[in-house]
């Protein structure tokens, strides 16, 4: 595991790093996850360009939020998963082909007892050409499961 990555997160990165390839069929790649700091690369296929041939925007919102996310989930050293409590973008440059590769950054900004506040840019090389700012929940993947298993079967309960 490359610096890149902390090592007490291995099963964690791991994971996140076979979900990622198959994330929307996007092809995203993790290249960094530690202390905060998230980082994907995304190679553009013909099915992320809209009609006008660049990059969509919901392709670059999707790239966005997933780096944010896991830039969330660094912080905690247990296989997790996260959701996105809110999320703004703003779009610079439509200049984004297929054919090329973008790069998402994100970092936690300030966290508190359970919520983590991002920022993430999307680069084509050196020009930006998205900013988004989000807030995100990460949940233990354990404690995940079970809450959905109490939900799951809430129905079959007595009511008081």
């Amino acid at each position: 595991m490359s610096d890149a990555f902390s090592t007490s997160m291995k099963p964690q990165v791991e994971a996140l790093a076979e979900g990622l390839k198959n994330n929307m069929h996007l092809g995203m790649q993790l290249s960094a996850m530690k202390d905060g700091y998230a980082e994907i690369t995304l190679p553009l296929k013909p099915e992320h360009v809209n009609e006008e041939r660049v990059m969509d925007t919901g392709v670059m919102m999707i790239v966005l939020d997933s780096c944010m996310g896991l830039a969330a989930r660094s912080l905690v050293d247990a296989v997790t998963s996260g959701a996105t409590v809110e999320m703004k973008t703003s779009f610079y440059q439509p200049i984004c082909q297929a054919g090329q590769s973008v790069k998402a950054k994100a970092k936690v900004v300030f966290k508190d007892e359970m919520l983590y506040h991002c920022e993430a840019d999307l680069w084509l090389g050196t020009e930006i050409i998205a900013k988004a700012v989000g807030t995100f929940k990460v949940f233990l993947r354990e404690e995940l499961i079970n809450r959905l298993k109490a939900k799951e079967f809430a129905y079959l309960k007595p009511k008081s």
